[in-house]
């Protein structure tokens, strides 16, 4: 492959909400490359140099060390996990990227404190909102909860309770594995919001696309310092409730809940994070989807592989995944693929496997073949 390279994380872990950290990316660029496991970004994971947007917590525990040298960083959104993070080889590396673009004013505090330049970005799943088209409040129907503990639905008042259906960003174990199908999942969880009229929730990266969508939402977090730390700096702008165990510590105005407007630095951060991605990437995609969910189609030539119907294989570097293809004949293969708004530029190697064989032929590059 020639030209500009272009990573995202490919996520293993329980919480979708990482998943759709890569997904605003890939919406916002004009082609991703490939995945690159987060759990293993010291090792090298690709031949050439990858520019990756650096937009995720990050805790010592398998992240000792710094990135590989193939890793191309945009730091916006980088989250200091764990504070023992900066006991190993991460404050040489930041100081030699300066300056860093913060998730929350706490990991902007942290590296401050080591001599770090660093500044407060938000993420950019506050700006998910601009890549889909808007919906207005004549449209939207509906209250949902997501993954809200139980124990504080009682400091919710009792007319959103009523109307409130419980949905959670919790990945389904049978698609753990599958980084497009854990798209597609978070990317319809993603249309549920965007339509709602409030969403109450603990999670950060339901919130933060909420409020981008212009959904009224509301966290409700438990008093542990290091979660109540993750959302240092948007409880300027998103209600934030705190509770011990259902116990009230800090509360909020219910009837002043809104839309919320997202602060004017953190657009002008999010403006500039988008030229160094054009620069680096070219001209960036402009177009509005209609939603983030999106069954991408593709119609590949057959590599000679015969009329019997095989499968697909797209190679996407943390994994490979196998789909089997709506349609199949001597000439061409008709692949429709359950994913986002954006996945149809994914420059990723694609093969297929007549029935029987062994091995995947290889037929070129996905995006080429999207129709």
């Amino acid at each position: 492959m020639t030209g500009p390279h272009h990573a995202v994380f490919g996520l293993t872990t329980p919480n979708l909400g990482d998943d759709l950290q890569a997904l605003t990316v890939a919406m916002h660029s004009p082609l991703v490359s490939t995945l690159i496991h987060r759990e293993a970004i010291g090792s090298r994971q690709t031949d050439a140099k990858h520019l990756l947007v650096m937009n995720y917590w990050f805790m010592s525990k398998g992240f000792r060390s710094a990135p590989h040298a193939s890793v191309d960083p945009l730091f916006h959104g980088f989250c200091v996990g764990r504070d023992e993070l900066l006991n190993y080889r991460w404050p040489d590396y930041l100081k030699a990227h300066a300056p860093i673009g913060c998730r929350d004013e706490r990991s902007v505090a942290l590296l401050t404190e080591r001599g770090i330049d660093a500044f407060w970005s938000g993420c950019i799943t506050l700006f998910l909102g601009r890549k889909v088209v808007p919906v207005p409040a004549s449209e939207r129907r509906g209250v949902l909860f997501v993954d809200v503990a139980p124990e504080a639905e009682a400091l919710i008042p009792e007319a959103l309770r009523a109307r409130a259906e419980r949905i959670s960003n919790t990945v389904p174990e049978a698609i753990r594995h599958d980084p497009v199908a854990r798209w597609a999942h978070i990317a319809r969880i993603c249309d549920r919001l965007r339509t709602a009229e409030i969403v109450v929730t603990r999670r950060l990266h339901t919130a933060l696309p909420a409020t981008g969508f212009g959904t009224p939402a509301v966290l409700v977090v438990h008093n542990k310092p290091q979660d109540v730390r993750r959302f240092s700096g948007y409880e300027r702008f998103i209600p934030l409730l705190i509770h011990d165990d259902g116990r009230p510590v800090k509360t909020i105005d219910w009837d002043a809940v809104g839309v919320p407007e997202i602060p004017a630095e953190l657009v002008g951060h999010y403006e500039r994070m988008l030229a160094k991605l054009g620069a680096a990437l070219g001209p960036l995609p402009e177009e509005r989807a209609s939603s983030i969910s999106k069954v991408c189609r593709f119609r590949l030539r057959n590599p000679g592989l015969g009329a019997a119907p095989g499968e697909v294989e797209i190679d996407l570097g943390v994994a490979k995944i196998k789909r089997v293809p709506s349609a199949w004949s001597d000439q061409f293969i008709d692949l429709e693929i359950d994913a986002f708004a954006g996945f149809e530029r994914f420059d990723a190697p694609v093969a297929a496997r007549a029935p029987g064989a062994w091995s995947f032929t290889p037929i070129g590059r996905l995006r080429d073949f999207s129709v």
